[in-house]
């Protein structure tokens, strides 16, 4: 716009050039010296709306972020949540085949026992024996 600073380097904004502009009257004669002021009132107010509107948005995702950790926590919980329960169904299932694997033998134990006949020679001798003796 008005090119360089005093000392050379280009200028990048109004509110850059305020130093410079109330030593020189260059930049800004003194009859413009109310437009200059209300530029500056306009750029402060500007870089205000847009710190109010940075801060916004830093919140914003701030809040979105948070939102999407805590459904993906959610989510990991619930998987792990899953995981146990299938773990526990299995093992349910392997608890119950044992126990009726158990109760099938102890019921063919119950039977075969319930089969067998006593044998008549061998038994029978020390029944005799200890009778003798007791008398």
């Amino acid at each position: 716009m008005w090119g360089r600073f005093p000392t050379g380097e280009p200028h990048r904004s109004i509110a850059a050039l305020a130093p410079y502009a109330l030593k020189s009257s260059i930049f800004f004669p003194s009859t413009c010296l109310k437009d200059y002021v209300r530029m500056l009132e306009e750029v402060q107010l500007s870089n205000a709306l847009n710190m109010a509107r940075a801060r916004a948005e830093a919140s914003f995702k701030r809040k979105q972020e948070k939102a999407r950790e805590g459904a993906k926590a959610w989510e990991e919980y619930e998987a792990q949540y899953r995981g146990v329960d299938q773990k526990i169904a299995r093992l349910r299932a392997l608890r119950l085949a044992k126990e009726a694997a158990e109760a099938t033998t102890e019921s063919n134990d119950a039977q075969q026992s319930t089969k067998k006949r006593r044998p008549s020679g061998s038994a029978a001798k020390p029944e005799r024996e200890e009778k003798l003796y007791m008398t």
